[in-house]
Formats: structure tokens, sequence, C-alpha cells
């Protein structure tokens, strides 16, 4: 039931709202499968809010970048790696792509310590080809 109401709200446009009530339910003690449903429902609200992040004009590569990598996290951390390898590899592959733009955007902004630690926090995990 709780888990149709996640799939509703999402439905509905409250993305926040899932992600508000996904995290509460994630610090009770939930049955393995409840709690992958849980963590597979969230990851896709993280997914919707890149998707508006990225349909903005001009598309906003730093709020995309973030909320995918919340997404994949979730879904490495809570599902223990194994849970949607298909939608992890998908998010993988967005972020890959994604993540020069962000970074160009990150050394774009004005120089103060939030920024800052934005900047180091994301050049830190920008692989060196």
């Amino acid at each position: 039931m709780v888990l149709g109401a996640l799939c509703v709200l999402q439905e509905a446009g409250k993305t926040e709202l899932v992600l508000q009530i996904g995290e509460s339910l994630l610090r009770e003690r939930l049955p393995k499968s409840f709690k992958q449903d849980v963590v597979l429902a969230m990851a896709l609200a993280y997914v919707d809010l890149s998707k508006d992040a990225m349909a903005l004009s001009p598309p906003n590569f730093i709020r995309g970048c973030e909320v995918l990598e919340r997404a994949l996290k979730l879904l490495q951390e809570e599902g223990a790696g194994s849970l949607a390898p298909d939608l992890q590899s998908q998010i993988d592959e967005t972020l890959e792509e994604i993540t020069p733009r962000c970074v160009l955007e990150l050394l774009a902004l004005p120089l103060n310590d939030e920024n800052r630690s934005r900047r180091v926090g994301k050049l830190e995990r920008v692989p060196i080809q």
C-alpha cells in the first residue's frame, strides 16, 4: 500500500514528498524486499529531479549531477549494489556524459567557501583520462 502511494505521489509530481517519506521509511527496520522497493522508488524520484534540472533552459548540470549521484549512491549502498543494475548503469553513463559540463558550471560559480567545497568534491570524483 505504501509503495503504491509513493508511485502515485511520484506520478503526481510530488517528488520531494516521495524522498521525504522514503528517507523516513529507511530509518525503520524494514523487510529486505520492502526496503529495496523504497530505495528504488527514491532512486527513480532522484532521476526525475535530474530530468527536471536538465529540462531547464539553460540546463542545470550541477543539480542534475548532484541528484543522479544521490540516486546511484542510494542504489549502491542501500540496495547492496545488486539492486536495479540496469538503472545503475544508465545513471553511471549519464553521469559520465554530463559531469564535464557540471565541472565547468562549478568553475564558473563565484569564489566562496560553499562553492569551493562543491568544486573540490566534484573534481575529486572526475576521472582523468
